[in-house]
């Protein structure tokens, strides 16, 4: 993000940028707010939980931005990330495989492009079937800028509140009743914002 604003500073206020960074940021912190038992489990076992929860993460940090600048947001985001996010992290990494052999050829580059074509559609047609399920999204909420800080800011407390070590054996905590408030409430705030439009 930095490099990307050193070079343009206005690229922070791309909609497009914004929405990368901030699903970057909510798949990194979901990630490492992971019990630590979860991380040493076994692989399938972390897969499909880490899956579930970069996929929620991204969508909680998306979700204002999209309210915000268009007034509305799907309500099946995370569903869609459960196989977005892991798709778009495998053509990531094979288009940037592609980039150093373009400087060799074109031809030898395109071909990891092909199975990088693939992961695009997936996702694509990943997000078709999301939004096409009943309820897909909502186009009555418009987040002002005060909104989207109320929301982050929820969300950061949370995230402080429980930590990367959470452990239900320190329940209750004044932390972890402090942060399952914030999260009842953010939850109300965010249905009243929804029902008052």
């Amino acid at each position: 993000a930095a490099v990307i604003c050193a070079i343009d500073p206005y690229a922070l206020f791309s909609i497009g940028a914004q929405l990368s960074l901030a699903a970057t940021l909510g798949v990194v912190v979901a990630l490492r707010s992971l019990p630590d038992s979860v991380k040493r489990g076994a692989w399938p076992a972390r897969l499909l939980i880490g899956t579930g929860a970069a996929a929620v993460g991204s969508w909680l940090m998306v979700t204002p931005l999209l309210a915000y600048h268009f007034g509305a947001f799907p309500l099946t985001g995370a569903l869609a990330n459960v196989v977005v996010v892991p798709l778009c992290g495998l053509a990531m990494i094979v288009t940037f495989v592609a980039i150093p052999l373009s400087w060799i050829s074109e031809a030898v580059a395109a071909i990891p492009l092909y199975p990088a074509r693939w992961l695009v559609s997936s996702m694509m047609w990943a997000n078709g079937v999301c939004e096409n399920l009943p309820a897909a999204y909502t186009q009555s909420a418009h987040f002002s800028a005060l909104a989207c800080v109320a929301w982050y800011g929820a969300l950061a407390l949370i995230a402080c509140a429980y930590g990367a070590r959470y452990s239900w054996r320190e329940w209750p905590s004044p932390k972890r009743i402090a942060g399952l408030a914030l999260a009842v409430a953010l939850l109300a705030s965010f249905w009243f914002a929804v029902s008052s439009n």
